[in-house]
């Protein structure tokens, strides 16, 4: 769910997602939702019963326009908490020391489905995205009810939040 102007984040992501394995089906485009919150909020519901992964890109921020928290709020079934507490870290300089990233991003579950929220900035996306790859697709495997076999940086992501 591509809802910024950098129209070209989403497809970048979609790219990344296919190299890791997923099956990716669709990219639906509003570049103002402020002015469609119902309708956008149809269309996440939409796409979250056909989908096992949701990712809206942009519209995160703090301008009274940036509403995309809001609908994933209004539509997901139960929050996804690690991923909102992941998606406002980010490195913050060479020395890989870790901080908090001001930031309106939500994740959550809709109809079995996850919901993550993007900053539009292509670069931060992409980075988000690749560091939460192995807890996405745990994620989705286990609330689908499967078992997930537990990769090594999975174990390190659920260690490392369940130890604060």
């Amino acid at each position: 769910l591509e809802l910024s102007s950098a129209i070209c984040c989403a497809g970048k992501l979609m790219r990344t997602l296919k190299d890791e394995g997923f099956s990716v089906c669709a990219c639906y485009s509003c570049i103002s939702p402020g002015d469609r919150l119902s309708l956008t909020a149809k269309k996440l519901r939409h796409m979250c019963s056909v989908s096992d992964l949701v990712i809206t890109v942009g519209c995160e921020g703090f301008r009274p326009g940036d509403v995309i928290p809001d609908i994933t709020r209004a539509v997901v079934d139960r929050e996804a908490d690690f991923f909102v507490s992941a998606l406002c870290r980010t490195e913050l300089s060479n020395d890989a020391h870790v901080g908090d990233f001001p930031s309106r991003a939500f994740a959550g579950f809709c109809s079995g489905a996850l919901i993550i929220n993007l900053p539009s900035d292509t670069d931060a996306s992409f980075k988000r995205l690749n560091s939460l790859i192995p807890s996405i697709r745990y994620a989705v495997t286990t609330s689908k009810g499967k078992t997930a076999m537990k990769s090594n940086a999975t174990q390190e992501l659920l260690s490392e939040f369940f130890s604060r």
